[in-house]
């Protein structure tokens, strides 16, 4: 793909409101294919003010510039995709936050400069947001986390792999604020049965939750949901043991013995 292609893609659907660049690359003269540069999107930019929706996943090469002119641009964008776009910092979702407030979709999954700057700037400025990916975003901690639950609380799907500052306390206050969650997950070892009961017993429409390393998470918690939450599936679970993963199939056997065994010998 290059310059050329996507002006003349803007020039003849000026009002173009949707567009997936996704896994997009760019021949060069040695006949290597790179992902996108900033010149594409800037290009993009610079003719189409009306999109909404714009997924450009695996663009590892564009810089905050690229994304700076496209919001500018751009003030009713809705979706953004910027799956593994790594060189993307807060200098470029700060001004999304300020420029989009009608933002409801935002995947940051795989950009590890994010901090919770960028994220405070997204919950203050963004009030609509329902999905947000931050998987893999390393530096975010409970205090975004919080900060989101407070301002965003039509919240529907938090992706929170792999981000290991995440504790209880974030969760918990997830699981109070935002009472329309269909889906998390979760990563790490500050995380206890007790954030998972609360979700399972302040989020009424919760489906789905994966958890990943969190080893402290015990039999307690899966017994709680499969009694309090029966539509809930625990999607995957990864835990560690002595350096083995251990996955859900037995915690499941268990768990269903278990309550099977209650159920057939209530307490007096």
């Amino acid at each position: 793909i290059n310059i050329e292609a996507i002006v003349k893609i803007a020039q003849i659907f000026p009002k173009l409101n949707s567009i997936n660049l996704d896994y997009c690359r760019k021949e060069t003269d040695k006949g290597t294919c790179l992902s996108m540069s900033n010149d594409v999107i800037i290009a993009l930019a610079e003719n189409c003010h009306e999109l909404t929706k714009i997924s450009l996943k695996d663009a590892y090469l564009i810089t905050d510039t690229a994304i700076i002119a496209l919001v500018k641009n751009n003030p009713n964008l809705t979706e953004l995709d910027l799956t593994r776009c790594c060189k993307i910092t807060d200098e470029a979702i700060i001004p999304l936050a300020q420029n989009c407030p009608s933002l409801t979709d935002l995947n940051l999954k795989w950009c590890e400069e994010i901090t919770d700057n960028a994220i405070t700037a997204l919950a203050q400025k963004c009030p609509n947001l329902t999905k947000i990916d931050l998987s893999w975003c390393r530096e975010i901690t409970d205090n975004a986390i919080i900060e989101l639950a407070h301002r965003c609380p039509n919240l529907t799907i938090v992706d929170l792999r792999w981000c290991d500052n995440i504790t209880d306390t974030a969760i918990t206050v997830l699981a109070k604020r935002c009472p329309e969650l269909t889906e998390i997950n979760i990563t790490g070892e500050n995380i206890t049965d007790a954030a998972i009961m609360d979700l399972a017993k302040k989020c009424p429409k919760l489906t789905r939750v994966d958890l990943w390393r969190c080893e402290q998470i015990t039999k307690t918690a899966f017994i709680y949901i499969k009694n309090h939450c029966p539509t809930l599936k625990i999607e995957t679970v990864w835990l560690q043991n002595n350096g083995c993963g251990v996955y859900i199939k037995q915690i499941r056997t268990d768990v269903a013995a278990e309550s099977s065994s209650s159920t057939a010998n209530p307490s007096p």
